[in-house]
């Protein structure tokens, strides 16, 4: 038995107890910690014969397991470590539903059309429906724009208008809007089936991340204040503490030749941070030196 028959043959044995569990006056949370060990179980692996499936590079964190009251469900999610997408997997009601979240949504004004052309793909070749955000930070937007939302049935005007409502409330703020969600009867589908449709739609929206990503990612590089939100901390901490030992000038290839692992931005970004503690470091100024004092010499 390969790993997706034993995944489905899991769910299919579970899934019946656990319905009933989370019917009437029970919910996820009164569920036996096995059931709730049981369900993390399932859907871990799920998501991770999704992520495996995929061959992509890109690095996701752990799967957690997360409840939800309001919808009775359990469901698995990771993050993307460097575009901050997030996908998750939920089973209800003997539904399987795989749900993506696009990250730096401030980037949507400046996607081109082969972006907006691959989203519209992926949306009518996948039948992918968009979920709104009911708690999203544009309660105070307008009545108007309101009320086309709410009669709004095609995801991408859908999509299109709840970010144009966030996006008018706080234009400079953190965008939170809905995601895009698509689901799958699993008692009569074949479970090979979810997973490479689900695989399909990974590979799809990390792709789209990945474009809003490099478009953060190239504005931040030319801004000190957004420049830490995107370089690797762990590096830009250990170079960090590589420059604060320094008595001696030095230069950004000394740094590559002691880091050679860390990127331009994350250089930039160790620099930026001993600037901001008195310390002065050698990024475009080579025979620039400090003392412990801050003092330049």
């Amino acid at each position: 038995m390969n790993q997706i028959e034993a995944i489905s043959e899991d769910i299919h044995a579970f899934t019946d107890r656990y319905i009933h569990d989370c019917s009437g006056e029970g919910h996820p949370y009164n569920l036996p910690k096995e059931d709730q060990d049981q369900m993390a179980y399932i859907l871990g692996a799920a998501l991770d014969a999704v992520r495996e499936q995929s061959k992509l590079e890109s690095r996701w964190s752990p799967a957690q397991l997360f409840g939800t009251e309001k919808h009775l469900a359990h469901f698995v999610e990771t993050e993307m470590e460097k575009t901050g997408a997030r996908c998750r997997l939920i089973i209800y009601a003997g539904s399987v539903t795989v749900e993506f979240t696009l990250p730096h949504l401030n980037e949507l004004p400046s996607m081109d059309n082969k972006f907006w052309s691959k989203l519209a793909a992926i949306i009518d070749h996948h039948k992918i429906k968009y979920v709104n955000n009911e708690v999203h930070e544009a309660a105070s937007a307008s009545e108007a724009n309101k009320s086309i939302s709410k009669f709004v049935r095609a995801p991408m005007f859908a999509f299109l208008t709840e970010f144009h409502i966030a996006y008018q409330h706080d234009p400079k703020g953190q965008i939170r809007v809905g995601n895009f969600e698509k689901s799958i009867f699993f008692p009569e589908s074949s479970w090979a089936d979810v997973v490479a449709t689900f695989t399909d739609i990974f590979c799809d929206f990390t792709r789209l991340s990945q474009s809003l990503y490099r478009s953060h990612y190239i504005k931040a590089s030319n801004d000190p204040k957004r420049r830490l939100s995107v370089a690797d901390f762990e590096s830009v901490r250990a170079i960090y503490s590589w420059i604060s030992v320094q008595s001696e000038a030095w230069t950004p290839s000394e740094v590559s030749t002691a880091f050679p692992k860390a990127t331009k931005i994350d250089i930039q970004a160790a620099h930026d941070l001993a600037l901001e503690r008195g310390i002065v470091s050698g990024i475009g100024e080579p025979f620039r030196c400090f003392v412990h004092t801050g003092k330049r010499q």
